[in-house]
């Protein structure tokens, strides 16, 4: 046996009860390994070594680590001004007129997501996706919702979030789907902008995450809004979807996406000493006699 090793031997006790199945046995299993982690934690040196180490690493991995995309919700509330449900998509009958029913459109934003395109300059900000966005990635999908009734838009052919943030002040979202075959074609887009008169600024900052809570005053302020919802066969020349409007904004809002919470890597550097600890002192409480050679 080398130099400096630390023989262990366990006695036949122990042995007996794992053949035994002894209730507890996983935790016996521990084996002498975490006897010897308690002797060292007991004497002050490996639990300032591994904390010291543990940390350290964390505190690398949190410097290392580049920036995550995050998701965004984006909200727009109003009413619809102008439109018409041709095949009842949205709870009503064929052909009805949409003017006056609520909705809500919210877009998702990842951001920042690689490979979309960006463009800031200091007073425009903006992030750009999808097909016509040379296939780059789109960063905003959207769900619009009226009379209970809610209809995705993945965003595919474009995506687009941006703010302007000089004299008539912007915020504006985008997203579009188009899937064409040769037996027809599906088009689904919804947009929604709110601008501010010329002499006023509402938009304090062009960072597209920035929060924002914003209730329009119809009297100095503009808002411009679209939806589309297409589902057209061309063998039979039929529309199983087909809606279609203009609508005003009568809020914004834009916050973080809920997400669960996540332990943050010193946090788990700390768990880890912690189990390690909690190791050594189940060992310690255990009656089997373990003995040094």
């Amino acid at each position: 046996m080398g130099r400096g090793t630390i023989p262990l031997q366990i006695s036949n006790k122990v042995e007996g009860q794992e053949r035994a199945g002894v209730k507890g046995a996983p935790m016996r299993r521990i084996g002498a390994a975490s006897y010897v982690l308690g002797r060292l934690i007991n004497r002050g040196f490996f639990m300032k070594k591994c904390m010291f180490g543990l940390v350290s690493v964390a505190t690398i991995a949190m410097a290392t680590v580049p920036a995550e995309a995050a998701t965004y919700l984006i909200t727009y509330k109003g009413h619809v001004t102008s439109g018409v449900d041709y095949t009842g998509d949205f709870g009503v009958s064929p052909g009805s007129s949409l003017v006056g029913l609520a909705y809500t459109a919210v877009y998702t934003l990842t951001y920042p997501l690689a490979g979309a395109l960006e463009y800031n300059d200091g007073v425009l900000h903006y992030v750009d996706g999808g097909v016509t966005g040379g296939g780059s990635p789109s960063p905003v999908s959207a769900i619009f919702t009226m009379n209970g009734i809610s209809k995705v838009v993945d965003g595919g052919y474009r995506g687009v979030a941006s703010r302007y943030g000089g004299n008539g002040s912007q915020i504006f979202n985008e997203v579009s789907e188009f899937h064409y075959s040769s037996n027809g074609q599906v088009r689904k887009h919804i947009d929604s902008s709110v601008v501010r008169d010329f002499f006023s600024t509402f938009i304090t900052t062009i960072d597209l995450t920035a929060n924002l809570s914003y209730i329009v005053d119809k009297n100095r302020d503009r808002t411009l809004g679209h939806f589309e919802f297409i589902d057209q066969n061309f063998q039979t020349s039929s529309y199983t979807s087909s809606s279609s409007g203009s609508f005003d904004v009568d809020s914004v809002t834009v916050a973080p996406a809920p997400t669960a919470a996540v332990p943050e890597p010193a946090t788990w550097a700390m768990m880890l000493a912690g189990f390690g600890a909690m190791g050594a002192a189940t060992r310690r409480r255990r009656s089997t006699a373990v003995r040094f050679a």
